[in-house]
């Protein structure tokens, strides 16, 4: 989205640069570390997630320290 012109965006930079690579953007780091946050996997309310959606939500859940679901 930011490369499209959308807006800015905080992300986790990689060391390798997998985040910015080939994109047309500009990077300024953040020098304070930022606190953690939580994140997540939105979906549409009930609509059925397709079978890949599917994996990837059990394979979040195996991993998650909270079962908080929405």
């Amino acid at each position: 989205m930011v490369e499209a012109g959308l807006g800015v965006s905080i992300v986790p930079l990689m060391a390798n640069g997998a985040v910015t690579r080939n994109r047309r953007v500009e990077v300024l780091a953040i020098k304070e570390a930022i606190r953690p946050i939580h994140s997540g996997l939105l979906l549409r309310r009930g609509e059925t997630p397709s079978a890949p959606v599917a994996r990837l939500m059990a394979f979040i859940k195996s991993r998650s320290l909270s079962a908080d679901v929405r």
